[in-house]
């Protein structure tokens, strides 16, 4: 099975469902919540993310993952959890460099593996924001 990673241009249930399960898991780590409200990304978002051309979507013979790029940054990245370490996640970043040549990603604090995933393509982090709530 080959992995495709492409744009989203059409808004099915599929991918209602995926998007759903990457903003619970998004929102159950330290700040996800937080940083979620920050940038207005929720359920209603999913439309405009996608009119707005800042949504990509990995797949095979199913939807298995996406990320999110608004403004030149890299919002998330999102593979559903059986088929994960298995490259999908590296796919989609490369696929959204290779199409918007982001200046930034983000990674919540504590999730190593985004980190370490963006440092493989030898990114750096460079900032930390501190919230008073």
């Amino acid at each position: 099975m080959s992995v495709r990673v492409e744009r989203a241009f059409v808004v099915d249930e599929e991918l209602r469902v995926v998007f759903h399960d990457a903003l619970k898991s998004e929102a159950r780590h330290r700040g996800g919540r937080a940083y979620l409200d920050s940038f207005g990304v929720d359920e209603k978002a999913l439309e405009a993310l996608v009119d707005e051309e800042g949504l990509w979507i990995a797949r095979d013979d199913e939807l298995i993952g996406l990320g999110v790029c608004s403004s030149g940054v890299i919002m998330g990245i999102y593979v559903i959890p059986t088929r994960r370490r298995e490259g999908i996640a590296r796919a989609l970043v490369a696929e959204i460099i290779d199409a918007v040549n982001p200046r930034d990603a983000h990674a919540l604090p504590g999730d190593r593996a985004m980190k370490s995933l963006y440092e493989s393509f030898g990114w750096k982090a460079r900032l930390l924001t501190m919230r008073a709530d």
